[in-house]
């Protein structure tokens, strides 16, 4: 395997960080997309995110997140190589 040069392994950090906002930002939607599908309404909470449209809003962006998954775990795989690599010399 190559090993990165020094611009492409700072582009793959980026873009990894960026990978765990929208990572975070994804299990955030499915999981409260969830506790609303699954939890009786509650008085305090706002009344449109009880709207059936918000629920298929957190859960479809969940979902969608969920389906990146492979590839987010590929470029997490090669930037801990690269840096393994990186260390050793």
């Amino acid at each position: 395997m190559k090993t990165l040069s020094d611009p492409e392994y700072r582009a793959l950090t980026r873009r990894l960080l960026i990978d765990l906002v929208l990572d975070t930002g994804g299990n955030l939607a499915l999981g409260l997309g969830l506790y609303l599908v699954f939890s009786r309404p509650e008085p305090h909470m706002p009344v449109w995110l009880q709207s059936p449209e918000a629920l298929a809003i957190l859960l479809a962006t969940g979902l969608i997140n969920l389906r990146l998954i492979p590839a987010r775990l590929r470029r997490l795989r090669l930037w801990q190589t690269e840096r393994l690599s990186r260390r050793d010399r």
